[in-house]
């Protein structure tokens, strides 16, 4: 029993495919970064 439970988990966790491929969603846009001037005034509406 204890080695059937061995195999099952050794080829459940086997990992012969390679590194994993990230998807990027295709059209995105990337998002505009804050300016110098409006960081402490979003650190404000935090408090």
């Amino acid at each position: 029993m204890e080695k059937e439970i061995q195999q099952f988990y050794s080829k459940l966790f086997r990992s012969n495919r390679g590194p994993p491929v990230i998807a990027s969603p295709i059209g995105t846009e990337i998002p505009p970064t804050f300016l110098p001037e409006e960081v402490p005034a979003e650190r404000e509406k935090g408090k």
